[in-house]
């Protein structure tokens, strides 16, 4: 419940001008804001977006794809 929580919170917060350093910075203040574990935060993203519960930096990752994309993805979790 909490990572989908953190999903939808982070949706929210997301600009399309942010770097990947800042993305990447925002999701570990948000999970620890959230009283999320840092793992537990990456790996909802990882699982909402590639269906894995690893991968490589969240920040490149949400860079790389469109932000409306990635903003409908972690809302309808």
């Amino acid at each position: 419940k909490k990572q989908k929580e953190f999903l939808k919170t982070f949706a929210e917060k997301l600009e399309s001008q942010k770097t990947a350093e800042e993305i990447q910075i925002e999701l570990y203040n948000l999970s620890k804001e959230m009283g999320l574990s840092s793992k537990d935060a990456f790996a909802s993203i990882y699982i909402s977006l590639l269906g894995k519960n690893h991968g490589p930096k969240a920040g490149w990752i949400i860079e790389s794809l469109d932000r409306d994309f990635v903003q409908k993805r972690f809302k309808e979790v």
